[in-house]
This record gives C-alpha cells, structure tokens and sequence, in this order.
C-alpha cells in the first residue's frame, strides 16, 4: 500500500467503529496529528460490562498519550492472585511486584468505562471527530482512495472519501467483509456465566482463581466495591440466572452469594478467529476486526490496544510518503498476526485449565509448580502480558 493524504478526502483516515479499539486508535491519530473520522453504528456508548482487564502494556499506552490519571482514578489495582484448590487449600500465589515500573499490576474497569473515558479524550481534542448513529453499508475502494457510504440518525445517505478505512467494527466487520478478507476459526465447546456483584466476601483486592473438579471459577476485584465472578458451565445457555450463578460458586467456591447485590449477569461461549490478512489495498483491520481471542485471561482487548498504537504510527509514516511504506504494512501485518496469534495460543492454554478435569490432583501440581520459585516471575510476565513489547514513543505530529 502506498497512499497520500488527497485535498479531496474528507479525512486522512475513517475509522469504522467506536469501541475501545477505535476511540483508542483515534487518539493516537489526533495526538500525531493525523486528520480522522470515527463512524460509529450505535447512538450511544453501550451500557455493558465486558472487558475489564488493562495490562500493563495497555496502561503504558495511556502513558504515553497522557491520558492514564483518570484510568487510575477509576480503576481497581490488582496487585496479584491465589489459586485455591477445590479444598479450600492454597495452591500459589502470584504477584506482580517484580514486573517493572511504572506498572506493576493490573487495573480492573469494566469497559463501558474505559469507553466513556476514551471518547471524552477524543471529543475534548477534536469534538467532530466522532460521528454516532451512522451506520455505514458500503466500502469502495477508488483508485486512490476509499469511498465509504453511511445512512445518519435521519437514514440519510452521506459519503465520505478517505486514503485509508480502518475497521475496528468487531467480530462482524462490515469492513472485513468488503475487503473480502476471509475470517478463519472456530467455536469453542466451552460455556460461562458471568455476573458482577457488590463484593462482600472478604477476597480482598487480589485476583483468585478456583481450581474444582467441575470447572474453573475466575473472580476478580472491581471498583465501586464490586467483584466480577466467571464460572465455566456444563453446557451453553440463552442467559444466566443469578441462582446457577450462586449455586456454582458455593459448591465450587464455598463463598455464599446471596445477599450480595447484583449488576450484571451474562452467558457466552468462546470463539478464536483471525484474519488472513491485516491489510487489503486502502483498508486495514485491528481489534475484533481483526482478531477474536478467548476471553479467558482476559488479553483480548490490551492485543487490540497494540494494534491500534502500531497501526497509528504506520498510517501517519504512510500518509506523509514514506518511501518504505510497503514494508511499514507488511511489518503491521505480520507483527501483530503473530501477536494475535501467541495470545490466542495463551488463551486457549488458561481455558483447557479451566475445564473439568478427570485428574484434578495432576492440573493442581501443574498450578503449583508454575506459581512456585523459579517459574514465578515467567507466571508474572505472562500474566501481565509482559512478554509483549513495550511501546515504543509516538513520532511528533508531521
């Protein structure tokens, strides 16, 4: 791909879709100053709580763009966990106090947060640059450029031409398929409830994992003196009820949940796809776009953080003529093809943990050796998402 910003473009770049992905890759875009627009289907932030892990990578990327101070605000730090065995008995403790500053832990904000706090950035920097309630049904690429047609709140039809379209419209980009990139995986067999709850069992701030025979069962501290609670099942459901959910972590867990309030509770399944290419012409992909990851282990959304932090860096070197711009989209391609691919591998590795198990006394010793001396700081690093590269500094605006 080889591109330059045209006078005729209505921006440099338009970026399909504002979940996190999106908002996050268009405040790289307006910190490099990099002329953008975000089009965005739904009318308003979901109200949702998804994702809530922010590794230490992604904070760094916050770092970098100075907007971490809210995120720290609001979060929950998680300074590391314990797994218990199902007797109650520790098996390992984790802590992230070894990994290097300036952070040394994970922070837990459930994701209409960490969205809502994106967009607020986004829109005090540039307050045009997001476009809600437009729904885009045609991609073109021209010869030298993308004509992307969308119907606004009124169904009317708009056009906007830009060198290059992002999409960061999730698991069922519209961009994605324009581009005829074919979207190779599968689901997984594994079912989960999900609920977040007012936290009065005493777990304190630390991440704990319980290893039963029946299945693993995830809780993980939240802000607002919340705790979120994922608990694999024995087959899918269409919802979750609060009394399974109560049920399982009892007889699993031995913590009683019954009189703590509810507010939130979900089912899913699990799925892993990846795209062939992350890049077709005038069109490139990060996040779900791009990408779909297990949830358990909770890297998914960080992985599409780095996607965008890349991305914005090979688009601004593209836009103002690099001459090594071919290669620029080769290296984002595959860097982070390979990247979704690891952590896809390290998703599916934490979700066999997580199933029943017919020797549990075997996958307890495994839990226990790899949170044990030397092997601890390893556990650490994967957990943190350590093993990822750190970001490298944003170029100064062209």
């Amino acid at each position: 791909m080889h591109v330059t910003q045209g006078r005729d473009h209505a921006a440099a770049v338009v970026i399909v879709g504002a979940g996190s992905v999106g908002l996050l890759l268009g405040c790289c875009l307006s910190r490099l100053g990099v002329a953008y627009r975000i089009l965005e289907r739904a009318a308003a932030p979901s109200a949702h709580s998804r994702a809530i892990g922010l590794h230490p990578v992604a904070l760094e990327l916050l770092d970098r763009l100075q907007l971490a101070a809210p995120f720290l605000r609001a979060g929950c730090r998680v300074d590391g966990g314990r797994a218990l065995r199902s007797d109650g008995r520790l098996a390992g403790r984790l802590s992230f106090a070894s990994c290097p500053p300036p952070f040394p832990f994970v922070l837990t904000l459930p994701q209409q947060q960490t969205e809502s706090l994106l967009e607020r950035a986004l829109v005090e920097r540039d307050p045009r640059a997001l476009t809600r309630s437009a729904e885009v049904v045609r991609v073109e690429p021209l010869q030298d450029a993308v004509r992307v047609t969308y119907l606004d709140d009124q169904h009317d039809s708009k056009v906007l031409e830009a060198a290059v379209v992002v999409g960061c419209d999730g698991k069922h980009s519209m961009v994605r398929r324009a581009a005829g990139i074919p979207f190779d995986g599968a689901a997984y067999p594994d079912a989960f409830i999900m609920g977040d709850l007012d936290d009065d069992t005493g777990l304190g701030a630390e991440a704990v994992i319980f290893l039963h025979h029946e299945g693993m069962v995830e809780s993980f501290p939240l802000p607002m003196g919340r705790r979120r609670w994922v608990a694999r099942t024995d087959c899918p459901r269409q919802r979750a009820t609060r009394e399974e959910l109560q049920a399982i972590v009892k007889r699993r867990c031995g913590v009683r949940l019954e009189q703590s309030q509810e507010h939130m509770l979900s089912a899913f399944g699990i799925e892993r796809f990846l795209a062939r290419t992350l890049v077709a012409g005038r069109i490139a992909l990060a996040g779900d776009a791009a990408h779909v990851l297990s949830p358990i282990g909770g890297q998914g959304m960080s992985v599409g953080w780095q996607d965008a932090w890349h991305l914005a860096q090979t688009l601004q070197r593209t836009l103002r003529g690099d001459a090594s711009s071919a290669r620029l989209w080769r290296d984002y391609d595959r860097q982070r093809r390979r990247a979704a691919l690891w952590a896809s591998r390290r998703a599916e590795a934490f979700t066999r943990l997580g199933r029943p198990q017919r020797w549990p006394a075997a996958r307890d010793a495994l839990v226990r050796l790899a949170l044990a001396w030397p092997l601890r700081a390893t556990a650490a690093r994967i957990f943190t998402m350590r093993g990822s590269s750190r970001p490298a500094a944003l170029p100064a605006p062209s």
